[in-house]
């Protein structure tokens, strides 16, 4: 008979139960009784540090199996430590300051078996942040806020014990470890990890505070203080201590991407990990009973939170089954409890990162779906961290599919838009019922189809683009896709611009560059070869209403997008008051409103085409507010501009939708303009280099060049292409910077100095 492979969770559930017993048999009824028993190690069995793993560890057992009981598992856990070492040594009382009400506001013992002494018992830093890391992430799981406020009360309750401050009030280091009631000081040497550990772990609790409504602030005079103290010369230095290495990885991880701190300190430990696990000589060499094997656990716990790089985590590996095979034999018994609940987290890390799902379950969102009644997204509003999360899984999805797919997969991918545009001419989607369903037999007499092309539509649109569902054979229902299209009209636009237009177009666009060969016209495109004119996009557009509004309708979110990027990237505070900003091509004016709110002493004119300005069915009006310093002013910029003397000229998402040629017409019409100084601010997508934007990022603004040559017959450019372009049009004009508007945004603020010389 073949041997039954053993998973990693059946050797993490194997850790767990060399612990705390064979608790998988525990009846469901009798969990709510359960307590970890004595031989876990401390004070009447209780010891805080592998106590907070093991609450941990049964919630990546929930994570892992979805099995209510393993909350309930750890829902005891938290009460009997709250019991124990919540309360004086004797169990009579609770600890000063606490309550049977308020549990954790005197703090919570370490658990050491003796009471005095080197190594008595009191309380430590950094025991308590990763206890209340534990309720935080029990909190989460279960979604129940009481965990998170009682972590919240904790940390409130030790935090001004384990600092020291000057006479103002200024936080100047913390201390290592303080007596059970909080009143003495123990050890006055500091902790190495305390106070970003610290900063890290009050801030997640004041993010789940936050996202249920709590109060936004918590603990904000707190997090300061561990500001302060971590930017002291050399207090994030990466330590070679496989404990304290691993955890600063587990903590750097959570801020990773986001936080220049974590991101360095998380890659100087990364460096000393490779030397401590380097092949030859590391401290696989060493002898076994010469090293602790939960201290070389957190090593792995950490690089797998970090994510190391692939001889890292196979090291990873060697060192967990190095102590599976000498565990037993060196392990001294009173470190047997917390080796094994390190060795159980370095396996499954689940509890210790899960981001993505506690953000969604700390919320309160639903999980993603593609039911009808699905989120829109699974990120929430703001949620930067999350969103960084969804994006670095998606791309190594997409790295991971195409890598099975192989590489002829890669030339010949499968793009067939005749489903989803089928669906978009004959709006489908809002002739399904949007709670009900209907038959292809029906929905084709609806839609004036034969019931045999509706089905093979759908059923298409269904398998490759997961829009509509088919509940039953000959029955259509919406998923989420296809109720979206159905109730949003912007989505409605969108959807009919990107396959009416855009994609005749693609398809066209090789003949364009095949018929007009190296052509500067804006009408030398794609589309128009695809609706057979002779006129640019814009023109052809304005000859065809339907088209235009559908265009408008899906460009409507696009308007604002920037401006903030815009008034931050430039130093318009620093223009002399009553300055005269020119908006060149500005529509109805919101950017100007926006830039006028922010700077009152400057003063816009906003210039676009007469017919643009005077449209009384435009939607944008001017807030009163401005309407003294911001006006409209009909003109063409391909006419030489009437206003003299004009300090700034705003140029915005105006030339990727034109040739060079034309471009380098604009520019030269700004001429008659210009003074000595006049600054030129263009804000325009600005081009990467290649592979310097995340693969999401770079295909996005790859697609958009596509898009601009396909229309326009125009392009994006670089920072050498907007610095060629300027040089094209007057010797008199000089570039001074292109700036990318964020790390990884695909537009920039691109500033030229134009001197007029008379």
């Amino acid at each position: 008979m073949a041997t039954k492979v053993r998973t990693p969770l059946d050797r993490f559930k194997e850790g767990m139960q060399s612990v705390y017993g064979p608790f998988e048999y525990t009846q469901p009824s009798h969990i709510i009784k359960w307590t970890p028993p004595p031989r876990s190690g401390g004070h009447k069995g209780r010891y805080l540090w592998t106590d907070a793993f093991g609450v941990l560890n049964f919630l990546t057992l929930y994570h892992e199996t979805s099995q209510e009981k393993y909350l309930a598992f750890a829902r005891a856990f938290v009460q009997s430590v709250h019991e124990i070492l919540g309360r004086t040594r004797d169990g009579d009382t609770r600890l000063p300051g606490a309550s049977d009400s308020s549990p954790l506001a005197g703090g919570l013992r370490i658990g050491k078996i003796d009471a005095t002494g080197p190594d008595g018992d009191g309380m430590y830093h950094h025991y308590l942040t990763l206890w209340m890391f534990a309720l935080n992430r029990l909190s989460v799981a279960a979604h129940d806020p009481s965990y998170n406020e009682m972590a919240i009360t904790l940390a409130k309750a030790i935090h001004p014990h384990f600092l020291r401050k000057s006479e103002s009030d200024k936080a100047m280091g913390m201390v290592w470890k303080i007596s059970c009631d909080m009143k003495r000081v123990l050890v006055p040497s500091e902790g190495h990890l305390d106070a970003a550990t610290g900063y890290v772990v009050f801030k997640l609790l004041r993010e789940v505070a936050a996202a249920r409504g709590g109060e936004e602030d918590v603990l904000k005079e707190e997090i300061k203080d561990y500001e302060v103290l971590m930017e002291r010369e050399g207090r994030l230095s990466a330590s070679s201590d496989t404990l304290d290495l691993g955890m600063a990885l587990w903590m750097c991880h959570f801020f990773k991407g986001e936080e220049e701190w974590a991101d360095e300190l998380g890659s100087k430990c990364l460096v000393n990990a490779r030397k401590l696990l380097k092949e030859d000589g590391g401290m696989l060499d060493r002898d076994p009973r010469y090293r602790l094997a939960f201290r070389e656990f957190g090593t792995c716990l950490g690089i797998k939170c970090f994510d190391g790089d692939e001889f890292l985590l196979m090291r990873v590996t060697d060192v967990i089954k190095f102590w599976e095979d000498y565990m037993k034999d060196v392990t001294p018994d009173d470190l047997r409890p917390i080796s094994m609940v390190m060795y159980a987290a370095a396996l499954i890390p689940k509890a210790n990162t899960e981001k993505i799902d506690a953000r969604l379950r700390a919320d309160n969102l639903p999980q993603p779906s593609f039911d009808a009644t699905a989120p829109l997204s699974v990120v929430p509003e703001g949620a930067t961290d999350i969103e960084t999360a969804k994006t670095e899984a998606v791309e190594a999805l997409i790295e991971l599919q195409q890598l099975l797919q192989g590489v002829d997969n890669l030339l010949t991918p499968m793009v067939n838009m005749t489903s989803l545009r089928a669906i978009s001419h004959f709006k489908i989607a809002e002739k399904v019922p949007i709670e009900g369903e209907i038959s292809f037999v029906d929905l084709a007499e609806l839609c004036g189809l034969f019931e045999h092309d509706l089905r093979r539509i759908i059923r298409f649109a269904i398998a490759h683009h997961r829009v509509f569902q088919e509940p039953r054979k000959g029955i259509v229902s919406h998923s989420a896709a296809s109720k979206r299209l159905a109730e949003s009209d912007r989505m409605q636009h969108v959807v009919g611009m990107s396959l009416d237009e855009v994609w005749p177009a693609n398809v066209k666009t090789v003949d364009a560059l095949i018929e007009f060969n190296k052509s500067q016209e804006p009408n030398a495109s794609g589309f128009a070869l695809a609706n057979n004119t002779k006129l640019p996009f814009y023109e052809y557009l304005e000859q065809n209403p339907k088209r235009a509004k559908r265009f408008g309708g899906a460009m409507s979110s696009a308007g604002t997008a920037g401006l903030q990027a815009l008034a931050d990237k430039f130093t318009w505070s620093s223009l002399p008051e009553g300055a005269m900003v020119v908006d060149l091509g500005g529509s109805q004016g919101h950017v100007s409103a926006f830039l006028a709110e922010a700077f009152p002493s400057l003063k816009f004119t906003v210039q676009d085409l007469p017919q643009v300005i005077s449209d009384t069915k435009a939607t944008y009006k001017l807030p009163e507010t401005v309407t003294d310093r911001v006006k409209l002013m009909g003109h063409s910029f391909f006419d030489p501009q009437p206003l003299k003397d004009i300090d700034v000229i705003l140029i915005r998402y105006v030339f990727h939708n034109w040739p060079d040629a034309y471009c380098v017409k604009i520019l030269q019409n700004l001429i008659p303009g210009l003074k000595p100084g006049t600054k030129i601010v263009i804000q325009d997508h600005l081009m990467p280099e290649p592979n310097t934007l995340p693969l999401l990022k770079e295909r996005g603004i790859r697609s958009m060049d596509l898009i601009m040559l396909t229309l326009f017959n125009a392009r994006e450019r670089d920072g050498d292409d907007w610095k060629d372009l300027v040089e094209q049009v007057d010797s008199r004009f000089k570039f001074e910077s292109a700036t990318r508007q964020a790390e990884t945004s695909p537009s920039g603020i691109m500033v030229r100095e134009g001197k007029r010389q008379y």
